[in-house]
């Protein structure tokens, strides 16, 4: 069994909207809306859905780059959001984030030796020399020639910028990290190249990561489990290729239905999203994606469904899987019955 690295219990994060000056009504935008999941060691979870659906203010939130309105963030046993400053400036050298956009996140005055230098600085006592000689180390492994390091990044391309941002995120050696959409601003020749070299990295370091995305081809190749989010909620959560062989959710389904593929297979149909994401600000009653799901039962309008284990190590929140047990509670539905077994993104 491999140790428990992470454990985030019904996270919570809303953000106020001001209606005017003289307005007495609260109204919150509910970005993360009751999140738990599970991270071991030396593990990817991927976390996926549309945009908007709470991914960004999730990753964030487990750094408590952005402070949670409830819920725990159990990270190596201890929970950080009971943390001072000072312990969590400490504990943060265990954990580091990897933007989306790594030239948005640099300081452009400074160079590439001094933007990797940085956590260094802050978090260890070594040397200069001993600290230079770790940057040159770890633009090495990224793939970044050391020789390169007195240059700034408006210097490198869009994928070089990315490994330097790697680069950053490793030079501590943490942990845990969070990659927040890395490879969706990169040419897909240069994303496989990122992707490759990240798993390389885990399987040298043993770190754990988080990786954040929209790009279901990419979470398929590097993620060992993943979450699936709709509108600040998970809905299912599995081991990859599970996910992706069975969904089991309505929305999983139709997020995996969505990529495109060169033509069907004949006897294939696909479950297509339809209809508009609901507002975060004003969310539906029940099961949130009930307006738009095909298979919506009575009290999916209604009563929000539990986030249950199926087995095999899934979860859904959905109520064709829930047991049996109450008048607002549906017996459960085989996978073959909800029209949902068997399909891969390679299969329609």
């Amino acid at each position: 069994m491999q140790a428990e690295l992470l454990r985030v219990k019904n996270l919570v994060r809303r953000y106020e909207l001001r209606s005017g000056l003289f307005s007495r009504q609260q109204r919150y935008i509910h970005a993360v809306d009751g999140v738990s999941f599970s991270l071991n060691r030396a593990e990817t979870l991927g976390i996926v859905g549309e945009s908007g659906c709470g991914k960004t203010t999730l990753s964030r939130a487990m750094l408590r780059l952005v402070e949670p309105d409830e819920g725990e963030i159990i990270f190596r046993g201890r929970d950080i959001r009971s943390l001072t400053k000072e312990e969590l400036r400490r504990e943060r050298r265990h954990m580091q984030i990897v933007f989306q956009d790594p030239f948005g996140s640099f300081n452009p005055r400074m160079t590439v030796r001094e933007l990797i230098d940085e956590p260094l600085s802050v978090h260890s006592r070594d040397s200069a020399a001993a600290r230079l000689e770790r940057v040159r180390e770890v633009m090495a492994k990224v793939g970044l020639d050391p020789r390169l390091c007195d240059r700034h990044p408006h210097e490198f391309s869009g994928g070089q910028r990315q490994r330097i941002g790697i680069a950053r995120a490793l030079v501590l050696r943490p942990e845990l990290i969070i990659g927040d959409e890395p490879v969706s601003a990169l040419d897909v020749s240069i994303r496989a190249q990122i992707l490759n070299l990240m798993k390389q990295l885990q399987e040298e370091s043993g770190a754990s990561f988080v990786m954040v995305s929209h790009d279901l081809g990419a979470i398929r190749f590097i993620c060992h489990r993943v979450a699936v989010m709709y509108l600040g909620r998970v809905v299912e959560e599995g081991r990859t290729e599970d996910v992706f062989r069975e969904p089991l959710h309505p929305y999983t389904r139709g997020l995996i239905d969505a990529v495109p593929v060169p033509r069907l297979r004949p006897g294939k149909t696909r479950q297509l999203l339809t209809g508009e994401i609901p507002s975060p600000v004003n969310p539906p009653r029940g099961c949130h994606f009930h307006p738009r799901c095909p298979l919506a039962l009575k009290q999916c309008n209604s009563v929000a469904p539990a986030f249950n284990e199926v087995g095999g190590g899934r979860r859904v929140a959905c109520h064709l899987f829930a047991p049996t047990g109450g008048i607002d509670t549906p017996a459960p539905v085989p996978v073959e019955k909800a029209g949902l077994a068997g399909r891969r993104p390679d299969q329609h």
